[in-house]
């Protein structure tokens, strides 16, 4: 499992050094309003912040709630991590 994830993060690293912000920013010339990666930056550390709290928060109950709490707090945390993981890496990309 530690294998796995520290490989995926090393090929999203050294994709990171490949890819240029512009080549992922949409912007064609001559043409309509085009999506933007750019767009995704801000809702996505909203996302996060709100996930991160949230585990938090359960965190602090399942003290008092013993094992209740628990279903909920690991795919919290899971969560929370993936959007962080791809909230961290598009900035990487974009704004370097």
């Amino acid at each position: 499992m530690k294998t796995r994830l520290l490989s995926i993060i090393v090929a999203a690293l050294v994709c990171g050094f490949l890819l240029d912000g512009s080549a992922l920013a949409g912007e064609q010339s001559g043409s309509g309003p085009a999506f933007s990666w750019y767009s995704l930056v801000k809702p996505l550390g909203i996302a996060t912040l709100s996930l991160v709290a949230l585990t938090f928060l359960t965190g602090l109950l399942r003290k008092k709630l013993r094992r209740r709490f628990l279903n909920i707090h690991l795919p919290l945390a899971a969560a929370a991590l993936t959007l962080g993981l791809a909230h961290g890496l598009l900035i990487f990309i974009l704004y370097r």
